[in-house]
């Protein structure tokens, strides 16, 4: 995205890279420009219309659909209260799904995951100043560093050099020159990759990148895990935000940046019975967990990114 561009501008492009054969108009849209756009590309906007939903966080997050194109979203799936590093946290598990129809595929993704405290909610840091007191800090998170399985191709580039002769007379003659071939080896993989950004550190930011040798699409389900500590006797709200690139003309569809953020209230929220976290047969007891230290919990478990194989790199 070229950066002198205003932030409601569109740029249009044509791809056709050395790394890859797809050839297609496409669209890139500053964050911003989802106001221009919510409608025609059917954007929900979710509230907390419930009053549950004050305290823990409502199914589904966010959401957004084109018939016939695609659909993606993100569910509230799992949270566990205890201690990290002796401090007060909580486990946090959402679940994305990105679902492709026909030849549509998703080539890349992104994801934002904003903890604050509660009482901020709804302030303007250009027209207030933020009280950081209580604000939530990401202690851990997965996945941080994730490659799948290589895929490699093999091929070659040939290179001919004919070189032209002067005879006698002025006829120019063209001699059969030297071809040269020099072998090759692509590999691609689908990655996905966390930071956490912001200061203080609340804010996580994944990539997802589809295998750029196969073309065959982001994975359609991922979890992330974030363990974030909090302050006894204050809610923190969590924002989240999620954006993709379909392959198809005119298409960056985003959603979560109208949306209400999901409400974590630990008083009422950890003496209820756990939900069941996928791959783990009783949540209640997860794997790591003693005493309620989630120290040293099996976060890569809990995203099953490498269901299909790969492997993580940190």
């Amino acid at each position: 995205m070229n950066e002198s561009l205003p932030s409601d501008s569109i740029l249009f492009s044509l791809v056709d890279t050395e790394e890859s054969s797809d050839v297609a108009l496409e669209i890139e849209t500053a964050l911003e420009h989802d106001d221009l756009r919510s409608g025609q590309l059917g954007t929900h906007i979710y509230r907390n219309f419930a009053e549950a939903h004050q305290a823990e966080p409502r199914d589904l997050v966010t959401a957004t659909q084109l018939k016939n194109v695609y659909y993606f979203h993100a569910r509230y799936h799992y949270a566990r209260y205890g201690t990290y590093t002796g401090q007060p946290a909580c486990l946090v598990i959402l679940d994305l799904s990105f679902q492709q129809y026909s030849n549509f595929r998703f080539k890349s993704a992104e994801i934002e995951m904003e903890f604050e405290d509660a009482d901020n909610v709804g302030l303007n840091p250009h027209e207030v100043d933020i009280d950081t007191t209580f604000q939530p800090r990401v202690l851990a998170f997965e996945p941080q560093d994730f490659n799948g399985p290589v895929t490699s191709v093999e091929g070659s580039n040939t290179v001919k050099l004919d070189v032209p002769i002067q005879v006698p007379g002025g006829f120019v003659g063209i001699t059969p020159g030297v071809s040269r071939s020099k072998d090759f080896v692509r590999d691609g993989w689908f990655k996905i990759h966390g930071v956490i950004k912001e200061d203080p550190p609340s804010m996580i930011h994944w990539t997802i990148r589809e295998d750029k040798i196969r073309k065959n699409g982001i994975r359609s389900e991922v979890s992330v895990a974030t363990i974030v500590s909090y302050f006894p006797g204050h809610r923190f709200a969590a924002r989240v935000r999620v954006s993709a690139d379909v392959f198809f003309p005119f298409l960056r569809p985003m959603c979560g940046k109208k949306d209400d953020p999901i409400y974590f209230d630990p008083a009422r929220m950890r003496d209820k019975p756990s939900l069941r976290v996928k791959g783990v047969e009783d949540s209640n007891w997860l794997p790591g967990l003693h005493l309620g230290v989630l120290d040293h919990l099996p976060l890569k478990k809990f995203t099953r990114v490498d269901a299909l194989g790969g492997s993580f790199l940190t």
